[in-house]
């Protein structure tokens, strides 16, 4: 790696020149001298090309704290930002601080108001990026100010060489030049590298600097226009024109005849772009802010937007509201675009000077076609220029950033609920293994029998789990599908008593947290499981059980389990199975009310004041 200096006067600037950079040895970690807060423009800071890099001076001047730095050279050096803010410049970044070192100095020692550089970046001996760099300080910060814009501009062929150079040399010295012979203009590179635009085959039918000349300057080119100049005369001046862009830039202008045996050929024009010559305004950073709108989409800079001459917005507007920007007049009816009444009252009374600020987040619908509307947020403010009302604001599409931070919602919130369906799990596990201690008490010479129910209860319980994990918000389910996928598991199971109808009759659309349904259908698996083994003898015909559940009132849920079988004999339910299904109602503080009829039933009411009970 090698770099090489040279200062030019007239510029005002010092190129650097740097060959073979090696990237391995730009960046190295250091311990964090203080904490950073992010500037409050940060968002829109990051939406333009130009990287804007603050720092503390300390030391006069001898070192820097960084407190934010662009994310392009992060991203070619591939800098976490976490890495370098609050570090010293010196020693993360000893590259870059020993080459603006001096410059630095000036500027906080009141040297100099600003510092130029030119840094030219070759590969193997070719040009691969330019980058302009102004170095400044406001309000005792440092800003380093580098401009990306213009890269690889060397990647034209051999044989296109000398118009390569000639490229070259307009860029760094921002001049361009023209021709007018037989009524058709010939323009070189420079000048489209001062308007920032590529060539136009229509640009050889008329002056593409002239007409862009501000309204102020328009007499001033009036002469400039006149074919019948004097043999010797020069016209010099510096107008001001307005690029596609929207970029103010003063322009020197050398314009003069050229004639051929008396005879006038056609005008030759030499234009110098000396706006950072000029513009004092460039010593803010703000207008580097304001540039950066050109170049976003989801960004707008507006200037007075209710005004139906005098509006303007840069192109991120049109972009967001879905008009193209030739198509779009000032009599577009936004407002009715606008999903939210209250917010359209509030920009109605911003228009008729009723309120000076506005700054609300609404939905936008770009078209009546357009089912999902997009977010965004808009900021207004009045202000007077000679007593004149004028507005300045910024819309902003949020759209994806809101979604970026609903996803990030839902997935913690999936985190915690996940850990909470374990938690249960674990909790159910343990209410079968107090089942099993009961039972092996009560069936010592069964186990099979006691392998049965178990088999049926964890079924009923693995039913829960899956529906847990496809339901969209993992806490509440859908109790009819739940019942029904039971029924159906119970069935395979008790393939012996296949001469049963289940009836059951659940509302679709009740849903009920798993804390809650977990004990219900242990109850309807306990109830099932013993009327089909002892409900029915050989004498009963249709055999049936019946199942409902419903909302009684805004606060009881009611659940009915009943069969045609030939009666429940110990209504006091002293046996074991009745003593779990009793244990489980109480779980969930709810009351049984037994009726042995032509059958047995079991009615169940509980209170419905749990976590969520009701209908989606």
């Amino acid at each position: 790696m090698n770099i090489e200096k040279k200062y030019f006067p007239i510029e005002k600037v010092e190129e650097v020149k740097i060959y073979d950079l090696n990237k391995e040895v730009i960046f190295y970690n250091s311990p964090k001298v203080t904490d950073v807060e992010p500037l409050e423009f940060e968002s829109i800071l990051n939406q333009i090309s130009s990287d804007i890099n603050q720092f503390i001076p300390v030391d006069n001047g001898e070192d820097l704290i960084i407190t934010r730095f662009g994310k392009t050279l992060l991203q070619r050096l591939n800098i976490n930002p976490k890495d370098i803010l609050g570090r010293r410049f010196s020693e993360c970044l000893p590259f870059y601080h020993n080459l603006f070192k001096e410059h630095v100095k000036k500027v906080v020692n009141k040297k100099s108001k600003i510092e130029k550089l030119r840094l030219l970046y070759f590969e193997e001996n070719t040009l691969s990026l330019i980058v302009t760099t102004i170095v400044m300080e406001k309000n005792g910060h440092i800003y380093i100010i580098n401009n990306y814009e213009a890269e690889s501009i060397t990647k034209t062929s051999a044989s296109n060489n000398q118009n390569e150079k000639l490229y070259l040399i307009e860029y760094m010295s921002q001049t361009g030049s023209y021709y007018k012979t037989n009524n058709k203009y010939t323009w070189t590179n420079g000048i489209y590298n001062i308007l920032g635009r590529h060539p136009k085959s229509s640009d050889k039918y008329y002056n593409i600097i002239f007409d862009l000349a501000l309204k102020e300057d328009k007499e001033k080119i009036k002469k400039a226009m006149n074919e019948n100049l004097p043999r010797k005369m020069e016209i010099k001046e510096k107008i001001r024109i307005k690029t596609e862009n929207r970029k103010i830039k003063t322009l020197e202008c050398n314009l003069y005849p050229k004639y051929n045996n008396n005879e006038y050929v056609g005008i030759y024009g030499f234009f110098k772009d000396i706006s950072s010559e000029l513009d004092s305004s460039i010593l803010n950073p703000i207008d580097y802010i304001l540039n950066g709108f050109t170049h976003s989409q989801k960004l707008a800079l507006l200037l007075d937007p209710f005004n139906p001459v005098t509006y303007s917005f840069t192109d991120g507007f049109y972009n967001i509201i879905g008009v193209k920007k030739q198509e779009y007049t000032h009599n577009y009816n936004i407002y009715k675009h606008i999903g939210e009444k209250k917010v359209v009252e509030k920009l109605k009374k911003m228009e008729s000077g009723e309120v000076n600020k506005f700054d609300e987040t609404f939905t936008f619908y770009k078209d009546k076609t357009t089912k999902k509307p997009i977010t965004c947020e808009l900021i207004l403010e009045n202000f007077y220029v000679n007593n004149e009302l004028h507005t300045i604001g910024f819309l902003i599409d949020i759209t994806q950033d809101i979604e970026k931070r609903e996803h990030i919602k839902i997935i913690e919130k999936q985190k915690i609920i996940i850990k909470e369906v374990h938690h249960r799990i674990k909790n159910n596990l343990q209410i079968l293994n107090s089942f099993i201690n009961l039972e092996k008490r009560e069936y010592s010479k069964e186990p099979e029998l006691i392998i049965e129910h178990m088999q049926s209860r964890l079924n009923s319980l693995s039913i829960l789990h899956a529906q847990t994990c496809e339901s969209l918000d993992f806490e509440n389910l859908n109790v009819n599908e739940a019942i029904t996928q039971q029924e159906k598991t119970l069935n395979n199971l008790l393939s012996s008593h296949n001469d049963i109808n289940f009836i059951t009759y659940i509302d679709s659309e009740l849903w009920m947290p798993i804390s809650l349904i977990t004990p219900i259908l242990l109850i309807i698996n306990e109830l099932t499981t013993n009327s089909v083994k002892h409900a029915f003898n050989d004498n009963t015909k249709n055999k049936q059980i019946y199942k409902h559940m419903k909302l009684i009132d805004g606060e009881t849920c009611e659940f009915v389990f009943k069969d045609n079988g030939i009666g429940l004999k110990d209504t006091k339910m002293q046996n074991l199975g009745s003593v779990i299904i009793k244990s489980l109602i109480k779980q969930i503080n709810g009351t049984l009310e037994l009726t042995v009829n032509n059958g047995t039933q079991f009615k169940i009411k509980f209170p419905i004041n749990q976590e969520y009970v009701g209908y989606k």
